[in-house]
């Protein structure tokens, strides 16, 4: 068997190739070495021709081989609650990579997905899940009620933006055609700038827009005043973690991007802005994200980093993030901010 296709949310299958390389080649080893036809019924049920095989012998093998790698095949975690202790199984683990493999109802993925591995990751044993599906041209072999990856792939794609936090792949496995193997189709559920957002500020755009209000950002639909900039740059950088500008985004969220064309003029505009109006000046960032329908425009996000001497001032005002802008501060936030001070 191979892997034909995979749906990676938070850039899993990236963050598997690049970051756990060996528990990467360990689950194409163990997909590569099971063959399909060694998981036959011992009583072959023939529908049109058709050969029927057990999921059940397919996870058993599968889960065997794992074991013969090394991964830590049927862990059981230990949880406690008020009614006692429960368990949760996963079927193997390696590094904080866990498998599940799933011949069944869509249901079952969904709970893998929304339940099981949330609670691996909350006990600090998964850093990525990865879900074990045959595809459509396997299961059409395989007895009745068995999800194809393709029908599991469509009904989670069709719940993005996810509320899951953690990183995860949808792994699906069909039959090898022939002498030679095709790459997997990689399908990335999460866009770069989401990955990004989550990583800075804990949101999607999505949630982002959601919210009435945040300290940690804020949309701009076009670049302010210099005045203004320094005053927003200034309460980020007294922020505690510090924050990000969104540029090209109205109020609601919704994105309208800026031109490409004024690109290094606007941040040359703000690094000027920071550098002559902001003391103790803040390390700022760029980064830049493609409008997917428009390749004239784009989004900028300014990216302000908390600084360690604090108060952060512009002309001789001390500025705050207060909800979703930024303020004066009083004497008392003043202080606070002081005593705050890293330095």
């Amino acid at each position: 068997m191979h892997i034909s296709a995979v749906l990676s949310h938070l850039g899993a299958w990236h963050k598997l190739q690049n970051d756990y390389p060996d528990e990467y080649a360990d689950i194409q080893r163990v997909v590569a070495s099971v063959d399909i036809e060694q998981t036959a019924t011992q009583i072959p049920q023939i529908a049109h021709g058709t050969r029927r095989y057990s999921p059940q012998d397919l996870h058993d093998r599968l889960v065997q081989h794992f074991a013969s790698l090394n991964w830590r095949t049927q862990y059981r975690l230990r949880l406690r609650n008020g009614q006692g202790r429960r368990y949760s199984e996963i079927n193997a683990l390696k590094n904080a990579v866990g498998v599940e493999l799933t011949f069944g109802e869509f249901a079952f993925a969904e709970s893998n997905l929304f339940v099981k591995f949330p609670i691996f990751v909350q006990a600090h044993r998964l850093q990525i899940g990865c879900l074990l599906i045959a595809s459509q041209s396997l299961t059409q072999s395989m007895h009745s009620g068995v999800s194809s990856y393709e029908i599991v792939r469509d009904r989670v794609a069709g719940l993005a933006p996810l509320p899951l936090k953690y990183p995860f792949a949808i792994i699906g496995i069909a039959s090898t055609p022939g002498p030679s193997t095709p790459a997997p189709q990689v399908q990335e559920l999460t866009s770069e700038l989401d990955q990004f957002l989550l990583k800075t500020t804990g949101y999607t755009l999505s949630e982002m827009a959601l919210l009435t209000e945040s300290a940690s950002y804020d949309f701009k639909v076009q670049l302010p005043s210099n005045k203004v900039i320094a005053k927003e740059v200034c309460a980020f950088a007294n922020l505690a973690g510090g924050g990000v500008i969104l540029l090209g985004i109205d109020d609601t969220g919704h994105v309208q991007g800026i031109e490409r064309s004024d690109l290094d003029e606007t941040q040359l505009r703000i690094e000027n802005v920071v550098r002559d109006n902001c003391r103790p000046r803040p390390t700022i960032g760029f980064n830049i994200f493609d409008i997917h329908d428009d390749i004239a425009r784009c989004l900028l996000v300014v990216q302000i980093d908390e600084v360690s001497r604090k108060p952060c001032m512009s002309r001789d005002r001390i500025y705050i993030r207060s909800g979703s802008s930024a303020r004066p501060a009083d004497t008392d936030e003043v202080r606070r901010l002081v005593l705050s001070s890293k330095v």
